[in-house]
């Protein structure tokens, strides 16, 4: 499994999520993650995503950190 930097490309502002990192398999499951969190974010086609490394063995997939701009 993979570390992802999953980051917005389009505005955002107060109280917007601006970039997670998550263990997912793909580039692809890591840009369509259901992510937990009560707020906005953006569409699949404003994403970009960067492979930051390979997680441990007892990592599980999804949400590790998230990049939120409070108001």
């Amino acid at each position: 499994m993979n570390i992802y930097l999953v980051e917005r490309t389009d505005k955002w502002s107060y109280d917007d999520h601006i970039a997670f990192v998550v263990a997912a398999e793909s580039e692809e499951e890591a840009k369509n993650m259901e992510l937990g969190y009560a707020g906005t974010w953006t569409t699949p086609d404003k994403i970009k995503v960067t492979l930051i490394g390979t997680a441990a063995p007892n990592i599980e997939k999804g949400q590790i950190l998230d990049s939120f701009n409070a108001g």
